[in-house]
């Protein structure tokens, strides 16, 4: 056993000096191991600490003070490189009970009890605050801080050298307002600690939405198909876009890898629009709305026409069937075909679900007559017509 300890533990006759140096000497080594292993610098912080707070005691230039601030330092040292000098096992025995002042009486800082009396001691005999200067020189960096937002752990975090912790925040918070604070988890030393409350607000990243639409004229009978993306920078958007169609009630499409697409099937003729949204959706803004005009433009149609005959005596029946087609929506299912001889108009028929109509006649006289069939009237559908000459002998 050192000679230092056996005078802490049998002597009840230290005095002023020694005490101070006992006291001192417990606070820096205790400073060291908690906290101070590989900290650069340290025995140098402990150094002017002490100086400065004994100067009002002592001659800080006397031998007796050089040789005790060399035992210290060097007992700090032995401390930072891992190894325990007899007085840091004393400080860990709980024998500090046997530790009293000069007039042999316990003092108020002497009282025993956990090494936490320490910190206290500490302050008062060392000029150290250990609840400020020892964390905000290294003492935390051995233990976690928590984030938290009151009810949920964000992080926990180990402080560094500078008892600050840094968190990045990542994965990224939610869209939200957050109340944040760290909760200390306390060491032997120093209680457990929750920091005031930081508002903190997580907007929406803004983001960026483009359409691609076919096609902004086309006839009847065509599709309208657009594609929609939803960009940002914090990755392509989630949830739906919507479209509204003329006015009409919004469409909800949901978005992958931050598209979507949609079909309006077969648009009627004429001007329209489509107005394409996003709504503010879990983490993501809004997109500014865009509309979309495009033109429906009637579907063309070719007429073809047949008569039943080609030569025949008057009053011959002879049927003449019509038909209309449109490459872009197929036989119109409405409309009509009049059927005229020269300008004359001999009758008018509606067009099947197939685009066809017929017909029949035994009147027709003798002759070369230009028979035409013309259809008009179907919704969506442009006119049409075509002749066809028949020669009818008396």
């Amino acid at each position: 056993m050192s000679t230092l300890r056996q005078q802490v533990l049998h002597s009840e006759t230290l005095d002023v000096f020694e005490l101070q140096y006992v006291r001192h000497k417990m606070c820096a080594l205790r400073f060291a191991e908690v906290c101070g292993r590989g900290e650069v610098g340290l025995p140098e912080q402990l150094n002017v600490h002490f100086n400065q707070y004994l100067a009002d005691e002592f001659d800080v230039h006397s031998d007796q003070f050089m040789q005790w601030r060399t035992q210290v330092l060097e007992d700090v040292g032995t401390v930072l490189a891992g190894r325990k000098p007899d007085i840091v096992g004393y400080l860990h025995t709980g024998e500090h009970d046997q530790l009293h002042d000069s007039d042999g009486e316990r003092g108020v800082d002497d009282e025993p009890g956990s090494v936490t009396r320490y910190a206290t001691v500490c302050e008062h005999a060392a000029g150290l605050s250990w609840r400020n200067q020892h964390h905000d020189l290294c003492c935390r960096k051995s233990y976690p801080i928590q984030i938290d937002t009151g009810s949920t752990v964000l992080t926990t975090l180990s402080l560094q050298g500078n008892g600050c912790a840094y968190w990045y925040i990542s994965p990224g918070l939610n869209a939200g307002t957050y109340s944040i604070t760290s909760v200390y988890s306390g060491d032997s030393n120093n209680p457990r600690g929750t920091s005031a409350p930081t508002v903190l607000t997580v907007s929406p990243v803004p983001v960026n939405m483009s359409a691609s639409c076919w096609n902004a004229s086309f006839p009847y009978g065509a599709n309208y198909q657009c594609t929609v993306n939803v960009s940002s920078n914090a990755g392509s958007a989630q949830g739906n876009i919507t479209y509204s169609y003329d006015s009409g009630a919004p469409v909800a499409v949901p978005l992958s890898g931050g598209s979507a697409q949609f079909t309006i099937t077969e648009p009627p003729v004429g001007t329209q629009n489509v107005v394409i949204g996003y709504a503010q959706q879990t983490n993501y803004a809004a997109a500014q709305p865009q509309t979309e005009n495009f033109t429906v433009t009637s579907a063309a149609v070719q007429v073809s026409l047949a008569p039943s005959t080609w030569y025949a005596t008057v009053g011959t029946n002879i049927t003449f069937s019509a038909a209309v087609a449109s490459w872009s929506a197929g036989p119109p299912q409405n409309g009509s075909v009049s059927f005229y001889d020269g300008s004359t108009l001999l009758s008018t028929v509606p067009v099947n679900s197939s685009g066809q109509g017929s017909y029949t006649t035994s009147s027709l006289p003798a002759g070369s007559q230009t028979i035409t069939a013309a259809y008009s009237g179907g919704a969506n559908y442009a006119s049409g017509s075509t002749g066809v000459t028949i020669t009818l002998a008396q």
